[in-house]
């Protein structure tokens, strides 16, 4: 989903994308898309530390700020159900010198905050908010 934000003279535009997992066809598809985006929110990138280098990889011309919800499972080394959660938010290198992370107290939320023109301030962040039917065929949270 493509977004354009104008604020205060400034126009951004932020593409979204829950991702299903991260993956060669996902690099793709943003590569196609994000030729001209601001900003790329991923939400589900299932990705854990180690392996978000990916997001960097594919996306040169971003600073990337990724946040891993699997860790907990990954370092328990219990490998139950589906992977889950993971979110990114993808700053344009052009804005990286006015963006810094803001830190969280949350796994499944990547915050950034980037100063605009005339020392305006956003804070953009992606959130991963998970469906949840009471079952616990998918999440054990």
């Amino acid at each position: 989903m493509l977004m354009i934000i104008t604020i205060i003279m400034a126009v951004i535009k932020v593409i979204s994308l829950n991702c299903h997992g991260f993956n060669i066809s996902t690099a793709s598809y943003l590569q196609n898309i994000a030729y001209d985006a601001d900003i790329i929110l991923l939400q589900e990138t299932w990705l854990c530390n180690a392996t978000s280098f990916e997001l960097n990889d594919a996306l040169k011309d971003f600073t990337v700020y990724h946040t891993s919800s699997v860790e907990d499972k990954v370092t328990t080394g219990v490998y139950v159900g589906r992977s889950f959660g993971g979110t990114a938010v993808l700053v344009h290198k052009k804005f990286c010198s006015h963006s810094c992370r803001v830190v969280t107290d949350s796994d499944r939320l990547t915050a950034v905050r980037c100063q605009l023109k005339a020392d305006n301030d956003i804070i953009i962040s992606s959130v991963y908010m998970p469906f949840n039917d009471n079952s616990s065929q998918y999440y054990d949270d």
